[in-house]
């Protein structure tokens, strides 16, 4: 992909605690590179990272206005979740293609929320995508503990609710490609290296229905299973005594987990992205490739952290410029 230029970067976190726990993301990426590897530019995009940068965009916007025409709002959870989640379905202006796309918001696991993505969402259904923007358990420090799989669980719900349920809101689709940001990339890392794995089935997903996934566009996320609080997010730390932690980790790793993946992968990341480091991209990528799965890792040289949005939530000229291609990579590799 071509080189774009550089956009702004104003999105403040919605919460002082927002704020703290990304400044530990920051430090954790970054003590997870230097652990692993020498030195080099991507590892020090994450060490750079500070209080000032974490506080700037990390994919949370806040759209309120109404629902475009052709729009509605669904419940993707079965009734039987603990939680109930919403999500925006969007049909195409015109003729709708066989693929739907679910976008999934970032807000490094704290923030954000479905509307965030609706940008994409338009520029998807301009040319032709069913899109399903859902929303997800995001938590705080009162949240139960361990969170996941909730996370995860919630976005395979949302694929399997456009297979079970779609149908009845006129969608056509066979086939459902997750695109995520920051952490709604890393969530969709996630479903793309465990394709109905027996671990997530239970009564947080819809019975009898898959959520393996066509295709996964992720942009500027984290694949190694890092988190900003990881004691509350998987119940204790990854050295735990606890196998039952050790595991959740374990299979938080997308990375470690790529030999898994079987759908076609198109990472975007830029190199200068001083909170997540573009090395979690290039090792996700170069794990999908060593284990045979068609994936395109694009880092894009000059661009910080989220930079396809402004901060109303538009298509920055970065994103403007990246939507043809994404349309191309789609076309090439799912339809």
């Amino acid at each position: 992909m071509a080189r774009h230029s550089r956009g702004r970067l104003s999105r403040l976190l919605p919460t002082l605690f927002g704020l703290a726990c990304l400044v530990g993301l920051v430090v954790g990426v970054a003590a997870y590179m230097s652990s692993d590897t020498d030195s080099g530019s991507a590892d020090e995009a994450a060490a750079d990272g500070d209080p000032g940068a974490a506080g700037d965009a990390i994919g949370i916007t806040t759209t309120s206005s109404p629902l475009p025409e052709g729009c509605e709002t669904v419940t993707v959870s079965p009734p039987e979740a603990a939680d109930q989640y919403q999500a925006d379905l969007c049909l195409p202006t015109g003729t709708a293609r066989d693929t739907a796309i679910v976008l999934v918001h970032g807000g490094g696991g704290f923030g954000g929320e479905r509307s965030d993505l609706r940008a994409w969402a338009a520029a998807y259904r301009q040319a032709g995508y069913v899109t399903l923007s859902t929303d997800y358990l995001i938590f705080d420090e009162t949240t139960r503990s361990p969170v996941y799989p909730e996370p995860e669980q919630d976005v395979k719900a949302a694929v399997q609710w456009l297979r079970a349920n779609g149908g009845e809101h006129g969608v056509t689709a066979n086939q459902v490609v997750v695109h995520g940001i920051s952490a709604g990339a890393r969530l969709g890392g996630q479903l793309e290296v465990t394709p109905d794995d027996p671990y997530y089935q239970d009564t947080e997903l819809w019975p009898g229905t898959s959520d393996a996934i066509d295709g996964f566009i992720g942009f500027y996320g984290y694949y190694t299973g890092l988190q900003f609080d990881e004691e509350r997010y998987y119940g204790g730390p990854e050295d735990s005594d606890d196998p039952l932690v050790r595991g959740r980790w374990q299979r938080a790793d997308s990375t470690e987990l790529a030999a898994a993946a079987t759908a076609p992968v198109l990472l975007v990341h830029g190199e200068d992205d001083g909170l997540v480091a573009a090395e979690q991209s290039e090792r996700f990528g170069a794990a999908l490739e060593a284990a045979g799965v068609d994936v395109t890792t694009s880092i894009l040289p000059g661009e910080p952290h989220a930079f396809d949005l402004e901060d109303d939530g538009s298509l920055s000229p970065q994103g403007e410029a990246l939507v043809p291609e994404v349309l191309a990579w789609l076309e090439r590799h799912v339809g």
